[in-house]
C-alpha cells in the first residue's frame, strides 16, 4: 500500500487478547513505521469477528479519509468490502486482505489478498 502511494492507512482487526490479532497488529505498525508513515491510533479498529461490526468500522475509517486499508482477516475483508461498496465517494486507493478471502470478493476493487494455507499452516505447526 504504501508503494502505491497510500499515506493515510486504517487497520481492521480482532480483539486485542487474542495471540495472532496481536501480532497482526504488530506487523502493521512495524511496517508503517519502517517506511516512516506515521501510526494513527485513530485509525486502528479493533473489533469482533463479525461482518457487520466491520462493516460499521470501515464506514468509519472510509469517513476519516483514509486511502489505504489492511483488513487482517475474512469477516474484516468481508464488511469492508461491503462498506466499500456502499459509499460512492470515498479516497480509498488500495485494500490489502489477509486470510482466506476468495480473490473473486475484489473483482474490480483496489485490492491485495495475501492468503495463507491453513493446511500448510498446520503441517508447518505440527513439525514444530
Amino acid at each position: 500500500m504504501i508503494e502505491r502511494g497510500c499515506k493515510k492507512i486504517g487497520y481492521i482487526g480482532g480483539l486485542p487478547e487474542v495471540y495472532t490479532e496481536k501480532e497482526r497488529l504488530s506487523g502493521f505498525k512495524s511496517a508503517l513505521n519502517d517506511y516512516k508513515v506515521k501510526v494513527e491510533k485513530s485509525l486502528i479498529r479493533e473489533c469482533d469477528y463479525s461482518v457487520e461490526e466491520s462493516y460499521k468500522a470501515m464506514k468509519k475509517l472510509l469517513k476519516e479519509g483514509i486511502d489505504g486499508v489492511f483488513l487482517a482477516g475474512e469477516p474484516f475483508s468481508l464488511g469492508g468490502i461491503k462498506a466499500y461498496n456502499s459509499i460512492n465517494t470515498h479516497s480509498l486507493k488500495c485494500f490489502v486482505c489477509f486470510d482466506q478471502i476468495k480473490p473473486d470478493y475484489l473483482y474490480g476493487l483496489p485490492g491485495i489478498v495475501i492468503n495463507q494455507s491453513t493446511k500448510q499452516i498446520g503441517k508447518e505447526a505440527a513439525k514444530i
